[in-house]
Formats: structure tokens, sequence, C-alpha cells
């Protein structure tokens, strides 16, 4: 089935979101479908990861700290070489690749850092409220296809 303008895959997503956060070379084989990330999610992801994601979504250590399972303290202590726990590491791939998918989306980073800041009436929250959670994380995913297919209530 050929792309409509503004659709990406999946895998095409993953690869955005992975070189977002400057990943690219933690990458043990090329991404064919969304199982390939699993290795590089296993080996562990680095703070210099997570750094680079918190100032593409415009947080601060303590605002990525209140949305992953891990303590401010904690990352604060942690080097820019320490590897990162595979949940942690996950976690970051899937903001990532939200963070990807809504500016592709909606156009650009400003517009989604706002709509992610605006109370959904899909989700009854704020969509950054929710995304503490793998779950969470998903229902604004697909609060995004929503929007991309104009099913959009």
């Amino acid at each position: 089935m050929p792309l409509f303008y503004g659709q990406m895959t999946q895998k095409n997503l993953y690869i955005a979101a992975i070189k977002s956060i400057g990943a690219e070379d933690l990458l043990l084989e090329p991404i064919n479908r969304e199982y390939d990330i699993i290795p590089l999610i296993k080996s562990g992801l680095f703070k210099k990861n997570l750094i680079k994601l918190a100032e593409q979504m415009s947080m601060s250590i303590k605002d990525m700290a209140a949305i992953l399972p891990v303590s401010e303290r904690t990352l604060k202590r942690y080097r820019s070489t320490t590897r990162l726990s595979p949940e942690l590491s996950e976690r970051l791939l899937k903001l990532s690749d939200l963070y990807s998918k809504g500016i592709e989306i909606l156009g650009s980073k400003d517009k989604f850092i706002k709509w992610m800041n605006i109370e959904s009436l899909v989700i009854g929250k704020k969509p950054i409220d929710i995304i503490d959670t793998l779950t969470g994380i998903q229902l604004v995913k697909d609060e995004l296809g929503r929007i991309e297919y104009g099913v959009y209530i």
C-alpha cells in the first residue's frame, strides 16, 4: 500500500526516533521491523541520549524524571556515558518515537509541544500528564493517529 503525504511507516518512525536522540551508532542491525529495536533496548541507551531527547522536548532533567522510571537525583548522578537499564531505554525510545510521530503529524516541534500541554477531549487530560507509562504513551500515539486520519473527536 503506497504512503500518502505525511505518512511514515513505523520502521521509518523508529529510525527517525533513534537518529533524533543520537543513538544510530548503537544499532547492531538495520531496522526492518519493530522487533529489530529489541537488541538496542537490551543493550541500553546512554544518558547522553536521554539528555538529547529532553532538550528536543524542551524538558528539564526534573521534568524527564517525572515521566521516567528513575529519580531526578539518580539521573543527575549518571555520567553522559552511563548505560541506562533496558526498561529506561525502552521508555526513551517510545518517547522519542512519540515525539517524531507528533512532529510528523502536527508539522512542527512547537505545535507538538503546545498540543501536548492542552487538555485532550478524548483522553480527558493533557497528553504530557499521561506519558509517564507505556500505556499513556500508546494512548497519546493513538490520538495522534486519529488526528492523522481525520477521525479525531
